[in-house]
């Protein structure tokens, strides 16, 4: 199973599961803001909708493994005390101009004031939500229904959609709530058990049980920064924005998108990391908006005969095509043909570990990257710069048209 080019990508989108969840005809209205990839024989249908996150029934079984962990109730444990951090979202939303969703495909264009269903996850005890941002997009009202059937009105904090993750408010007095903690998203490992706690088909604190199947996925077409945890474990329509849980209760990542040949469940899901999460969280918060650091180059990955042409011995690293004029990288002497080793400690493995690296930095940090330059290493210090407002323009709308 590959990825076409993103060039080669057809946005289709229609941005909540029906309000009717257990309708037969609800299932293909919920595979709507997605992304339909193809590429050779069939296509690979990666849906970025508030459903989202399909799994096999399979995905392991609960019991098996929690015998694995020498405590037969340790998944009981986890979940009851987990899923009261989980939140039901209901949206009425307005219907956009120029998005059709996959029923339109077909014939039939969005009705407006549709509703939506989707997930979301308490992360203070004031009520602040975090969940995906195509739950909420174009939304008109926002419904958060607690664990314990209490609803309130909610509110949008900030959206970040080259992430796809947006920030809620509940309005009002609330109290009683119980704040998910975040766990070290870096730390995952492969095979490690996981948790995935949401609202499938509208039916609230549902759970599920899987393994974390990779780590660091990019070029997925999701979103414009991607770094997924990808998942098998079991999730449905309306899952969207809801929690990927480690055995210690812990937020490890926000339940965003399915790969699928036909749309339906072939066990690949993938999950925004905490980190990330958390990082923008907290930018949107403070700050309203998301800080991100910008270089001011072209990059793509080198080829083996590139490689081998500028004597790196193995095809690793980034290369710099281009250099933008009047841009940090420019100013701090970063060269067309240098290839980008590191930024500070961490390997750049490709072109979008690159760009994550750097967006995460923020604006004003100097970073050091580590060069092959000449048939030799080297290192640069760059102060990285505020992405301008063009750039960031163009971004948003190529992902949210």
């Amino acid at each position: 199973m590959g990825f076409a080019p993103l060039e080669r990508t057809m946005i289709i989108s229609s941005p909540h599961v029906t309000a009717r969840p257990y309708a037969a005809a609800s299932v293909v209205h919920a595979m709507g803001a997605g992304l339909v990839r193809w590429q050779g024989i069939g296509a690979l249908i990666v849906a970025a909708t508030v459903l989202l996150l399909a799994g096999p029934a399979f995905a392991g079984s609960p019991a098996a493994l929690a015998a694995t962990s020498g405590n037969p109730t340790l998944f009981s444990e986890v979940a009851e005390t987990a899923v009261k951090s989980v939140v039901n979202i209901r949206v009425k939303s307005r219907a956009v101009a120029g998005r059709r969703s996959r029923t339109s495909r077909f014939g039939r264009r969005q009705r407006p004031g549709r509703q939506g269903l989707g997930s979301g996850v308490i992360v203070s005890t004031s009520g602040m939500i975090v969940t995906n941002n195509h739950v909420v997009r174009s939304a008109q009202a926002i419904e958060v229904t607690l664990h314990d059937g209490r609803k309130f009105a909610a509110k949008l904090v900030g959206a970040d959609p080259q992430t796809d993750v947006a920030v809620l408010q509940l309005n009002g007095r609330v109290s009683g709530l119980r704040a998910m903690k975040f766990a070290n998203s870096g730390a995952a490992r492969l095979g490690q058990v996981v948790l995935a706690i949401g609202s499938p088909f509208g039916l609230s604190q549902t759970v599920t049980a899987g393994i974390v199947s990779a780590k660091g996925r990019t070029n997925v077409g999701i979103a414009d920064y991607e770094n997924f945890i990808q998942t098998d474990a079991a999730i449905n329509p309306g899952n969207s924005g809801g929690a990927l849980v480690d055995l210690r209760g812990r937020l490890l990542g926000i339940n965003t998108a399915i790969a699928s040949r036909t749309g339906g469940s072939n066990g690949i899901g993938f999950a925004i990391p905490s980190k990330m999460v958390k990082r923008i969280m907290t930018s949107l918060v403070t700050k309203g908006q998301v800080d991100r650091g910008w270089l001011g180059v072209a990059i793509r990955s080198p080829s083996p005969q590139m490689a081998r042409a500028l004597g790196l011995g193995a095809q690793r690293g980034v290369l710099i095509a281009d250099v933008q004029r009047g841009s940090p990288a420019q100013k701090a002497g970063l060269r067309q043909r240098d290839v980008v080793l590191k930024v500070d400690s961490v390997d750049i493995a490709g072109p979008s570990r690159l760009r994550n690296e750097i967006a995460a930095k923020g604006s004003g940090r100097e970073v050091t990257l580590t060069l092959w330059r000449g048939g030799k290493i080297q290192r640069l210090k760059v102060r990285l710069g505020r992405i301008p407002g063009r750039i960031a323009s163009r971004s948003r709308q190529r992902f949210s048209r």
